[in-house]
């Protein structure tokens, strides 16, 4: 149990936050390398706006969806001048 405990220790020291952990003092360019988007929230908005779309156009397929969802992601954006 006892190096259970030491690993533990060694494990939490760079959680160590207000008192100089390794987390607690990254530059701001390697916290622009590290940082990584939350797990799955691609794909639950993309299941989200499946399941809207969905409700008024039962009759529609999932690549019906896609196409549409797609087309509307790539269209050009206008640059405003």
């Amino acid at each position: 149990m006892t190096e259970a405990f030491v690993a533990w220790e060694w494990f939490t020291s760079e959680f160590d936050y207000g008192h100089g952990g390794l987390i607690d003092s990254p530059t701001a360019e390697e916290k622009e390398l590290a940082w990584m988007s939350t797990t799955n929230e691609v794909n639950e908005g993309w299941l989200g706006g499946w399941q809207l779309f969905e409700r008024p156009n039962l009759s529609s397929t999932i690549e019906q969806y896609n196409n549409i969802a797609m087309f509307w992601k790539n269209i050009p954006r206008s640059s405003g001048t």
